[in-house]
């Protein structure tokens, strides 16, 4: 069977977009950003990586004719991290909720105390 997309093409991309994502994690634990910003970045970009390969072998690698236990365990792990995938990336969206809560009262706070000091 001809896989659905040609193998060059799909393990090149998932290897250029591996990269990708290890520069962007490199990048994300250089930075300054909350640390608990960091931490769950530095997680999803971790699932990215596996995730990709298994998406590229299940596109291109495996014939589900040939090997269709293989091949079905590899979409099921893909899936299994792209739902986990998911889920981080609501948890970054929480997280960065919360983030810009206390901020907010942070700057709330300053803002009374401001007026306090400097009363009309």
């Amino acid at each position: 069977m001809i896989p659905i997309i040609p193998p060059i093409i799909t393990l090149a991309a998932a290897m250029a977009l591996m990269i990708l994502v290890a520069l962007h994690a490199r990048h994300t634990s250089r930075s300054d950003e909350p640390a608990s910003r960091k931490r769950i970045r530095l997680a999803n970009a971790c699932l990215i990586m596996f995730t990709l390969p298994l998406v590229a072998i299940g596109f291109s690698v495996l014939d589900p004719k040939t090997h269709p236990r293989a091949w079905m365990l590899v979409w099921i792990a893909a899936m299994a991290f792209l739902a986990m995938n998911i889920a981080l990336a609501f948890l970054d969206v929480l997280n960065t909720m919360r983030l810009v809560r206390a901020a907010r009262r942070r700057l709330q706070a300053e803002l009374i105390e401001n007026q306090r000091a400097d009363p009309p």
